[in-house]
């Protein structure tokens, strides 16, 4: 009889420590999760080189400015990181969100190099050194903001939490093109640059998004989500010389079941 009750009181210690393990799967308020997002992101706005310099080079007479609408995805795969994603439970059902990422590159300009043609006058091509052209200079800027709320689902599965969502999207975009020394004329005066051209593209609109997450470990999951349906108005502004007002042109962007993520995340 000892033993049998040594046997039943091993099994429930068993199932309820199975069972508080299997609460840790569950959300809480308080709890916070932070994952990385991967997938293929989604341009809108883009400011080109093409764009900042078309009228200054006579690309177009009629100095014509693309749309900032929908351009293209970039060509990349599930691998690609596009953005951290921090949330905050503010009950066991509802959390707040916000994702973002962002990119700075800079590039000095670099000045023309006047090389020297036949230093021995006898025609040989080994004997002179090369000019080096004027390079531009280059500063881009690329970000993005999501900031909402999710309502997540009660389901029986422990480990799996469907939810959907809504929130407010932001994305900014910059290039500059800044000129260095040319080089000199036929009457040795100093060749003239486009000095600095810029452009910027940004927008704001909102979405409404729909995802899961399961949990393959108490505080580890994998999750993926989709934007069933978003909005983005864009603006995109190009100053293509230094005192010139700026060219301006803008757009609505209406999408449907676009930007599938993966997530992988981790809750504390």
């Amino acid at each position: 009889m000892n033993f049998i009750k040594k046997i039943g009181i091993s099994s429930m210690a068993l199932m309820l420590s199975v069972s508080a393990f299997a609460q840790d799967y569950g959300i809480k308020a308080g709890d916070k999760i932070i994952s990385l997002n991967l997938g293929s992101k989604v341009n809108y706005g883009y400011v080109s080189e093409y764009d900042v310099n078309r009228t200054v080079n006579n690309y177009d007479n009629t100095g014509y400015l693309s749309q900032p609408t929908y351009i293209s995805s970039y060509t990349n795969d599930v691998s690609n990181a596009i953005g951290v994603e921090f949330k905050y439970f503010v009950t066991s059902q509802i959390a707040v969100r916000l994702s973002g990422a962002g990119m700075i590159s800079s590039a000095p300009s670099q000045d023309y190099i006047e090389g020297i043609d036949d230093l021995t006058g006898s025609n040989d091509p080994s004997a002179s050194v090369p000019s080096y052209a004027m390079t531009e200079g280059r500063n881009t800027q690329n970000y993005y903001v999501d900031l909402g709320a999710d309502y997540y689902f009660v389901t029986g599965i422990d480990r799996l939490n469907p939810y959907i969502g809504i929130q407010g999207n932001f994305i900014y975009g910059s290039l500059e093109l800044t000129d260095g020394y040319r080089g000199l004329d036929d009457n040795g005066e100093v060749l003239p640059t486009y000095d600095t051209r810029q452009g910027e593209s940004y927008g704001f609109g909102g979405s409404l998004v729909g995802g899961v997450d399961y949990y393959l470990a108490p505080g580890f999951f994998l999750g993926v989500e989709i934007k069933a349906a978003s909005y983005l108005q864009t603006t995109k502004n190009i100053y293509h010389q230094t005192g010139l007002e700026a060219q301006s042109t803008y757009s609505h962007n209406t999408s449907f079941l676009t930007q599938p993520l993966i997530k992988v995340g981790f809750k504390f």
